[in-house]
């Protein structure tokens, strides 16, 4: 069976393709023999017929001794120890270890017919019990039996599906490992994608854009700020003129003044308002004072309120 390869390995190398292609179209069969020519085709089969035989003949020998040893070990309890002794003597000489003078002096003590009924009876055994394995969906003894005669051909078939099931499980593996590794490339260029959008988006023309407006808007409300106070810096320059600030001296001090007289007259009014206090006049006269009084500190009072001072 070739190797299967990668559509894309072929691709990359277009000399080894044509190698490639050339093996299994021209040379090679699917499980690996070799293409023959018309011309050799008789002297093939002619061979492989002769080889086919051979095999036969040496499992037929192989099967006999194996046979012969099963009967006089494990299997051989049931059999009589003259028989046993028969078998030993077979298998001894089928396996090579009797000189040929031992088996010249054996060759008349030996019991063919009892030892082929034994051994077909083994057969038997061994042929049922492997038909049990080759059909284990039949359990009738009979069937098991006509079913014998089939086990090459049985064989051969479930070989040829067992190769044609391989071939189509290396071609799906391989057809596999090619999606695998398509579906793999397709990650990785989606993970580029994301990991180029994730850096424009922090770093990239966007960020920087966003990063540039807020900048430029932040410089406008600096300037805009300063601009407000050269205005106001101008407006006030023109509201207090130097006249106004004199004028506006001026009467803050009479302002002062003013204030100054009225907290002298409000102390003289509760000076007198104790001295009355401490007297013993007439109380009418002295309520009358002390109202006259009242009203006076009050208006004092009022006139400090209006003028903007603490009473």
């Amino acid at each position: 069976m070739l190797p299967p390869v990668d559509s894309s390995v072929l691709r990359s190398n277009p000399q080894f393709e044509q190698l490639y292609n050339h093996l299994t179209a021209s040379l090679l069969n699917p499980d690996g023999s070799t293409k023959v020519k018309p011309s050799q085709k008789s002297q093939d089969n002619a061979l492989r017929e002769n080889l086919r035989v051979a095999q036969e003949k040496a499992a037929q020998s192989q099967l006999l001794r194996r046979s012969l040893g099963q009967i006089g070990g494990r299997a051989g309890a049931e059999l009589p120890d003259e028989l046993l002794e028969v078998v030993d003597v077979v298998a001894a000489g089928l396996n090579g270890r009797l000189l040929a003078e031992e088996r010249e002096l054996l060759e008349d003590d030996v019991e063919y017919l009892l030892v082929r009924d034994a051994v077909s009876a083994h057969l038997y055994d061994s042929a049922i019990r492997l038909a049990r394995i080759i059909y284990p969906e039949e359990s009738n003894l009979q069937t098991l039996r006509a079913l014998i005669p089939t086990f090459s051909t049985h064989i051969s078939t479930l070989r040829q599906a067992l190769l044609a099931q391989q071939d189509t499980l290396a071609s799906n593996h391989l057809s596999l490992t090619a999606t695998s590794c398509t579906v793999l490339s397709t990650h990785g260029t989606l993970f580029e994608a994301i990991i180029r959008i994730l850096e424009q988006t922090k770093h990239g023309s966007v960020a920087r854009g966003a990063r540039s407006h807020a900048e430029h808007l932040s410089v406008v409300a600096e300037s805009m700020e300063t601009k407000l106070k050269i205005l106001e810096h101008q407006a006030l320059r023109e509201i207090y003129t130097p006249e106004v600030r004199s004028a506006l001296g001026n009467y803050e001090s009479h302002l002062q003044d003013t204030r100054r007289r009225l907290k002298e007259r409000e102390r003289k009014a509760e000076e007198e308002l104790g001295r009355y206090e401490e007297s013993g006049a007439d109380m009418k006269i002295l309520v009358a004072r002390y109202g006259g009084l009242l009203r006076e500190i009050e208006g004092v009072r009022a006139d400090i309120r209006r003028l903007g001072g603490e009473t």
